[in-house]
């Protein structure tokens, strides 16, 4: 008896047809499935290079690695006193939080035992995390790779990254943080479910900015507001009471972090703790 299938051709190969459908029923969304992770991963290899690694390296070759810049003299002073158990002072100079900043820095201040390039180092990596943040909403919000990488690259290759990512100023943590929240921020508004999670870990991303730089109180309010609007376009009581409850929790928060602040002793002369109009009109 033959072995041949019932319904081959004579003198074909039975399993032929097999071959031929498994060969042409290429799944088209798992082919595009492996090239978005492709893209994504290219992406995040661009952003560390141009974001962290060539400025690193630029700072390296001038000598910079290794030295205070700009202001960052001050707060590197602060963070060191602080990991050697002296307590926070603000060297007559400082006038934003900063120490949001201070409690990033202080286990690699500790590990690398004082070492101002290990600090500049980190900071660097930590801009190409809010890159990578700043992408991702580029993403979801674009619904294309290309341009929201393009966004991204461009705001690494600008002069003011490339000078201040190799330092300890206060801008790249900063920005870091506003893009993690705002990252969080736009999941939880694009997605249909655990909305309130992603709203929680909006707001303590939020608050931990204003940590650092005060002004990042500005796009927590603006991500609040969206979460409020999509609540209310929604019908969604129990997101409208958390949108609620989250930003009376965040403005306390940040409320404590500014009266305690504001007894750090030694701040920027000249920037008034507590205002008078006297001070406003000088």
């Amino acid at each position: 008896m033959s072995d041949t299938r019932l319904g081959a051709p004579q003198g074909q190969d039975p399993r032929e047809p097999a071959r031929a459908r498994s060969n042409s029923d290429i799944n088209p969304l798992s082919e595009r499935s492996r090239e978005t992770r492709f893209f994504d991963i290219a992406a995040v290899v661009i952003l560390i290079t141009l974001g962290a690694a060539i400025p690193l390296l630029i700072a390296q070759s001038a000598g910079a690695l290794k030295i205070p810049r700009s202001d960052d003299w001050s707060y590197l002073t602060t963070l060191f006193r602080w990991v050697d158990g002296d307590g926070l002072n603000f060297n007559n100079w400082v006038s934003m939080t900063l120490v949001g900043q201070l409690v990033l820095a202080a286990p690699v201040a500790v590990l690398a035992r004082h070492s101002i390039g290990a600090v500049h180092v980190a900071t660097a990596l930590i801009g190409a995390v809010g890159l990578i943040a700043l992408y991702y909403v580029g993403v979801r919000v674009l619904q294309r790779r290309s341009p929201a990488l393009l966004v991204a690259i461009t705001m690494a290759l600008s002069p003011l990254w490339v000078a201040m990512a190799p330092t300890f100023m206060s801008d790249i943590p900063s920005f870091t943080l506003q893009m993690l929240m705002t990252a969080a921020g736009v999941k939880g508004l694009l997605t249909k479910s655990r909305r309130i999670p992603w709203l929680v870990a909006t707001v303590a991303l939020g608050v931990a900015g204003c940590s650092i730089r005060q002004f990042a109180i500005v796009p927590l309010i603006a991500v609040l507001i969206a979460f409020a609007v999509v609540a209310k376009r929604d019908g969604d009581r129990a997101l409208m009471r958390a949108t609620i409850a989250s930003g009376i929790i965040a403005f306390v928060a940040i409320g404590v972090i500014m009266f305690w602040w504001a007894s750090i002793p030694d701040p920027l002369k000249g920037a008034p703790m507590h205002p008078t109009l006297g001070s406003l009109r000088e």
